[in-house]
């Protein structure tokens, strides 16, 4: 693998956004390095020019228009065998002209939520999960809400569309009832119901995906097979270390403050949330005595945004 800093490419990417708040995505010609796949625009940095100026000149290049707002957002590092590319991801939300392929590459306005949709490169992946992720993972919790169900309705009702079932104290036949129960109205509501594994092991494969608690997640050794999505409950750079090489989509980080559910477990604080985050790719929700109020402090310590139990009625 190379390991010289002459080896390394910086790369400026954009994460173009259209009024209707749809992405930007180019497909790689035939003849290209991984041709066919889909990518976000951009291009190599040169020499003498700052990433602002790389990612103003690529769009326009390729695509045809003037960047008028960008913001950087995300940095990740991927080693192929001839070098090492450092991709730092731009968000563009506003620009002059009509975006069109000028190079002969095919374009797509695609939501969100569908990215996943398209073959990416790997190094992509970790950003179409965080732009297909909503501000806020509600966890419902059988040891906080009597009325397991009900809560989870609310939940839905209140507008969230990513849920984590914590059931660790739920024996297994009311487990399944109310997991198949809770993963039907979630259907409904286009919501994505994760199971945490400390559940009973009978509803595992009802949800859309697993949440790992930290001793789950130390003892696998694969991401499970047919696994829409995987989540995991982290709180360390050690763990976010195995979080990321078993593939996991996206990982809660604390406790950020103290919490009713942990108050003898001291936060890390701000400070420590923003270097674990910096250091890992993966979309990373604040936990730990958060309330909605949260959520921007979060962004800007460079969260995904909150994960929260209580706080949300």
């Amino acid at each position: 693998m190379p390991t010289t800093e002459a080896k390394r490419i910086d790369v400026a990417v954009g994460v173009v956004f259209d009024a209707h708040g749809r992405v930007l995505l180019a497909q790689r010609q035939h003849g290209q390095h991984l041709a066919g796949l889909w990518e976000f625009p951009g291009g190599k940095q040169e020499p003498g020019e700052t990433l602002a100026q790389t990612l103003s000149r690529e769009l326009a290049e390729e695509l045809g228009i003037t960047v008028t707002h960008a913001a950087p957002w995300k940095d990740i590092e991927h080693d192929y065998p001839e070098c090492s590319v450092r991709l730092h991801f731009w968000q563009v939300t506003a620009f002059d002209g009509e975006a069109a392929g000028l190079l002969g590459q095919t374009l797509a306005w695609v939501l969100p939520r569908q990215l996943l949709g398209y073959p990416l490169p790997s190094p992509s992946r970790p950003i179409a999960h965080a732009l297909s992720l909503p501000d806020v993972y509600a966890i419902v919790d059988d040891h906080v809400f009597e009325d397991w169900l009900g809560a989870f309705t609310r939940r839905l009702d209140q507008g969230y569309r990513l849920l984590q079932a914590r059931l660790k104290n739920t024996p297994p036949d009311q487990a399944l009832y109310v997991v198949r129960q809770a993963r039907k109205l979630a259907d409904a509501a286009g919501a994505w119901l994760l199971i945490n594994s400390a559940a009973p092991t009978c509803v595992h494969g009802l949800g859309h995906g697993l949440h790992l608690t930290a001793r789950d997640l130390d003892l696998m050794t694969r991401r499970p097979d047919h696994c829409q999505w995987l989540a995991a409950s982290c709180h360390s750079t050690q763990e976010l270390a195995k979080a990321q090489s078993l593939g996991v989509d996206f990982a809660v980080l604390g406790p950020v403050n103290a919490s009713l559910t942990h108050p003898d477990r001291p936060g890390i604080g701000w400070a420590a949330f923003a270097s674990l985050t910096r250091a890992s790719i993966l979309p990373l929700y604040a936990l730990g005595g958060m309330t909605v109020e949260h959520g921007s402090t979060a962004k800007q310590h460079g969260g995904q945004g909150i994960a929260a139990i209580r706080s949300l009625t």
